[in-house]
């Protein structure tokens, strides 16, 4: 049975490739049992989603109503295989961020540099330059947020094979940022709740919209989250990450929709600067054939 899942659009993108192989098509050795677990993991986010929703209207305002800037830089260096070729990714996410009381403001300019082996060394693109918003709240032990955000298509300057081979590695948290020809609207909710001394819960949802200007369909995919902190003296914390990303509007069959990851992640903060390392692996029999692995490393300082 064969899996395909589709980043790259007709026209410019694929004029680009027309004498490749196809870029993300794997040959499944089983069934995805794991699809048929997706009722549970919906069942695991629901209520930690539902408390943080319900909660938001009596949480109180934050304590602090000031005005603050986080300058950050997020890369991950991800490594895959295809039938013909290897590919080492790397994708970098630097961000300024303005805090306003209860409202953050941020903007995004995503790069990236790919080798791939034996075919071809290296290259590089410019990812979608992203604007968004974010209202956080805290109250009662509990912390909440919505947000919204839009890329707009500037890797259009760029090698759409090269923006390619970026949002196959990003498929899994955010491939609107690479996505050839394609605007990404976004929205999404969450919430983290102290459960007991040491240890808080959350869960967040999402709805991505990719807009691909290059061929008449369209796609919706939602990423969902739950997590568990760990943090602990001196400003260290462990977090470890379980997501879902469903594509619901794509005509391919149901079982071939949904992919699974599990992040685990370690960070330290100090005098306003931070500092994550983290690792993701994909549990979904498709991505482990292609031996994908991530590991990510984050920092941010606070103005």
């Amino acid at each position: 049975m064969g899996l395909r899942f589709t980043l790259l659009g007709r026209g410019r993108a694929a004029n680009s490739l027309k004498r490749r192989p196809p870029l993300f098509r794997v040959r499944m050795a089983r069934s995805w049992h794991a699809i048929c677990n997706h009722s549970a993991v919906m069942r695991a986010w629901i209520p930690l989603l539902f408390v943080a929703v319900t909660s938001s209207a009596r949480a109180q305002e934050p304590a602090s109503a000031s005005t603050s800037g986080t300058l950050g830089l997020e890369s991950e260096a991800t490594r895959y295989g295809t039938s013909y070729e290897t590919v080492y990714q790397l994708s970098l996410l630097p961000s300024a961020r303005l805090r306003l009381d209860a409202l953050e403001l941020s903007a995004i300019l995503p790069l990236s540099a790919s080798a791939t082996a034996p075919t071809y060394c290296c290259r590089t693109t410019l990812g979608n330059a992203t604007l968004g918003a974010t209202y956080r709240g805290e109250g009662d032990g509990l912390r909440f947020w919505s947000e919204v955000s839009v890329s707009a298509p500037t890797s259009y300057w760029s090698d759409a094979h090269a923006s390619s081979l970026a949002a196959t590695a990003a498929l899994l948290h955010d491939a609107g940022h690479y996505l050839p020809d394609t605007t990404t609207l976004r929205a999404g909710l969450g919430g983290e709740l102290d459960v007991v001394r040491g240890l808080r819960l959350g869960a967040s949802a999402g709805a991505h919209y990719w807009l691909r200007h290059a061929q008449p369909s369209h796609a919706l995919v939602l990423p969902l989250d739950v997590h568990a902190l760990l943090p602990w003296g001196q400003g260290w914390s462990a977090r470890v990450l379980f997501r879902t990303l469903a594509r619901v509007s794509d005509p391919e069959v149901l079982r071939e929709r949904y992919l699974h990851e599990v992040t685990s992640a370690l960070a330290h903060e100090w005098d306003g600067e931070r500092v994550e390392v983290s690792l993701s692996v994909p549990l979904d029999e498709s991505l482990r054939e292609l031996e994908m692995l991530s590991l990510g490393a984050a920092y941010a300082r606070r103005f």
